[in-house]
């Protein structure tokens, strides 16, 4: 089954540049985010260092039902190139980036049981709104 998630993160820091610069430290908007029939996280936190095409982040995500928060690693490049991701539950998820235009960037991750995502990142003009688009 597929599944589209939107959802809006808001920025506490941030640099304009030619091409959008996502560093910073980026928390879930609940309200203004879309999850279908998925469950919402009660909260989300992605820390993001960014020198185009270096990237870096690491998050944590709290559902619903948990508690306690599921946290996540990346480092890598937005090249194409497939990445490890370090998670707290050992799923073996990798990750690639693509970058679509100067502030969009798409990245296809997936887990050793063939569960995938594809996502695609705008960073607005102002670079203090991410919205992240998700099919899983």
């Amino acid at each position: 089954m597929k599944a589209f998630l939107s959802f809006l993160l808001c920025v506490a820091a941030a640099s304009a540049a030619d091409v959008a610069n996502m560093s910073g430290a980026w928390k879930l908007n609940v309200e203004r985010s879309k999850f279908e029939k998925n469950a919402a996280p009660t909260h989300v936190l992605l820390t993001i260092e960014h020198k185009e095409p270096s990237l870096k982040y690491s998050g944590s995500v709290t559902g619903s039902q948990e508690g306690h928060p599921d946290t996540f690693q990346f480092a890598g490049a937005i090249d194409e190139k497939i990445y490890p991701v370090k998670e707290s539950t050992d799923t073996g998820r990798t990750i690639k980036f693509k970058r679509k235009s100067d502030n969009e960037v798409e990245s296809w991750s997936s887990d050793r049981n063939g569960m995938e995502e594809y996502a695609v990142t705008r960073i607005s003009g102002d670079g203090k709104t991410m919205v992240r688009s998700m099919t899983v």
